[in-house]
């Protein structure tokens, strides 16, 4: 499987900078309701409201954040502790980005006035995401339908069977589908919302972050490669980026290639567009013309480097059996590009020798070798 985890963009972290169109701050809607876990709900905001404190584009914060309740009314959340929210559901809050907390979950999906703003709200927003058990409200909307998702290590069977469309993960903190972000249970709030910063702002803003917070961040290695570390700060570029996810999301291959040689000719700098540009050939079929922009997206030091080698692995390795017959140099090639996957810090061994795309080298003494220096990974 050539895997293609689409970025957004990249912003520099504790800066004032201009975007030299008007800048828009993204606004956050966190869920509280009766019984809502506090640290589901406090971690997140914590991130974003940090995060929003880091990045000023024309000074503006990157992001918002908005608490807002089923009733305009104080909830007691956990550990007996009142919160006030800014608004609620009838007052009808559009957001960009919506986080739902777990704990009494039951209270949300049992509200129909509630779970039908949250279906005409999350249709409307970029980004939608879950901590532990608020992965049940995605589930009776059917947002979890046809993808993966996780929770609360004590839910993952309740949600198996609340959402039996879906791939539920076990031993997973984060888990993204590019619309809907489930994360497991309590502190992993806060790695979700790392990782959607990560995504929208940068890694560097994400790490940032986590630095502030004292809070030891690890990506997990399915998602480091989704992120970004240049510099796109700006009105036109962060909207084309915006406008690529949305065309990864909906499979529109021709519409991410033209929209990726766009963030191309606008920086030949960024590694990321190279590539989104490479992945979305790929998608398209058109191997040969990939090869290039992922050789570009490789020559830059960052978290999708071994990304964009291991899918230029898969590429040659597609090319190496033509009409039945293997091509030694493209194995070659293959192999070679597999081997600079594996330098730059590719490593999961169970992947790699599962995938089809790289069944041509499955007999080679050196992909063996290579799969030696990957480390296994428990199946989830």
């Amino acid at each position: 499987m050539l895997i293609g985890l689409a970025a957004c963009a990249a912003l520099l972290t504790g800066l004032s900078v201009s975007a030299g169109e008007e800048a828009r701050t993204l606004r956050v809607g966190v869920v509280v309701h009766e019984g809502v876990e506090i640290l589901d709900f406090a971690g997140p905001v914590e991130v974003f409201d940090a995060a929003g404190h880091q990045l000023v584009v024309d000074g503006k914060p990157l992001f918002e954040v908005v608490t807002v309740a089923p009733k305009k009314e104080p909830v007691v959340a956990h550990g007996n502790v009142t919160i006030v929210p800014g608004c609620a559901v009838g007052d009808k809050p559009a957001f960009d980005l919506i986080v739902v907390p777990g704990g009494e979950t039951n209270v949300l999906t049992g509200d129909p006035a509630f779970m039908a703003w949250l279906r005409e709200a999350s249709a409307n927003a970029q980004i939608v995401m879950s901590v532990c058990t608020g992965a049940f409200a995605f589930a009776e909307l059917g947002l979890l339908d046809g993808g993966e998702a996780t929770t609360y290590h004590g839910a993952l069977d309740g949600l198996r069977r609340a959402a039996p469309k879906a791939r539920v993960l076990s031993g997973r903190r984060v888990v993204d589908n590019g619309h809907v972000v489930t994360a497991g249970g309590v502190s992993c709030g806060i790695d979700g919302a790392l990782h959607v910063v990560a995504r929208l702002g940068g890694r560097k803003l994400a790490q940032s972050v986590a630095d502030y917070m004292e809070f030891r961040w690890i990506p997990e290695p399915q998602l480091e490669g989704s992120y970004s570390d240049w510099p796109t700060v700006g009105g036109d570029r962060l909207e084309i980026w915006q406008q690529l996810r949305e065309a990864h999301s909906k499979r529109d291959f021709p519409a991410a290639e033209r929209l990726a040689r766009e963030l191309v000719d606008l920086d030949p700098d960024d590694g990321a567009a190279w590539f989104e540009l490479g992945w979305s050939l790929i998608g398209l079929k058109k191997f040969d013309e990939a090869i290039e922009p992922l050789e570009e997206s490789a020559k830059f030091q960052s978290p999708r480097r071994a990304l964009a080698l291991y899918n230029l692995a898969g590429v040659w390795a597609g090319l190496s059996v033509i009409d039945g017959k293997d091509v030694k140099d493209a194995k070659e090639k293959a192999l070679d590009a597999l081997r600079r996957a594996v330098d730059a810090g590719w490593d999961s061994r169970e992947f790699t020798e599962k995938d089809e795309n790289l069944k041509s080298l499955r007999d080679e003494p050196r992909f063996q070798e290579l799969l030696s220096r990957m480390a296994p990974r428990q199946e989830t």
